[in-house]
């Protein structure tokens, strides 16, 4: 069972529920919703194998291929709890990318919602390693902070199955359904993060940083993307290795 509520300090105002099985999920907002889609990542023992295990991970049941991602719809603004259900083929979802509203032709508003999917949760066990050099892991699919609603590039990591790890920096125009890669051999890049062209006003003017570690130096770096061209235009060394899983978002102080 899952509930929403707003916290406002000493008191929180409850939104909606339902009595679905607990999962490990993330959440879509809205100016007007709330969006949670319960795929097939439940907890066992309606979640009392997270007190035994003290891990999540090992504390999920076994994925349902044959079970659906159940989405529910949650008003915000005027109390009237759950709006509306859906239901999906069944996937799974580490983050969300972004979630907005547009005008529907049959006079209703319709909710767009952007998740990096997987078929499945056989993701989860690739991060299983003899020798971890940091527990942290790296994932991430920011957008420019500027264009929330709607968006038109999405900047992320991929892995393409070219090295242990995470292989590259991906750049996708959600538009045309297109995009470009950075990759370099024995590099495992971390979580892109955009910065943008305070002299100009276009969604990928700006540059996108990632930390890289080198497998062949053992070094990491600061890598800089021309957000437009996705070309290297530049890159910062570090004395050592930084850690996998590093990110956060640039802020102009």
């Amino acid at each position: 069972m899952f509930e929403a509520a707003i916290f406002y300090y000493s008191y929180y105002s409850l939104l909606g529920g339902t009595d679905v099985k607990a999962a490990y999920i993330h959440s879509f907002i809205t100016t007007n919703f709330l969006i949670f889609c319960i795929w097939p990542s439940h907890f066992a023992s309606d979640g009392a194998n997270v007190l035994w295990t003290r891990s999540l991970l090992d504390a999920l049941a076994d994925f349902d291929s044959s079970a659906t991602a159940n989405w529910f719809v949650i008003d915000r603004r005027h109390g009237n709890g759950v709006v509306a259900k859906f239901e999906s083929n069944a996937m799974f979802v580490f983050h969300t990318v972004n979630a907005y509203e547009v005008a529907s032709k049959q006079d209703r508003v319709d909710i767009v919602c952007d998740v990096m999917q997987y078929r499945n949760m056989d993701v989860l066990e690739k991060f299983y390693y003899e020798n971890m050099i940091s527990t942290a892991s790296g994932a991430g699919n920011p957008i420019n902070p500027a264009f929330k609603k709607p968006h038109h590039y999405v900047y992320g990591i991929c892995d393409r199955g070219k090295s242990c790890f995470l292989d590259g920096l991906v750049k996708v125009d959600m538009e045309t359904r297109t995009s470009k890669l950075w990759s370099k051999k024995s590099h495992t890049p971390g979580e892109p993060i955009f910065v943008g062209n305070p002299e100009k006003a276009g969604e990928d003017d700006g540059a996108v940083l990632s930390v890289v570690l080198d497998g062949e130096s053992g070094r990491s770096y600061l890598l800089v993307l021309d957000a437009k061209t996705w070309v290297e235009v530049g890159r910062a060394e570090a004395p050592g290795a930084v850690g996998l899983g590093f990110h956060g978002v640039h802020v102009k102080l």
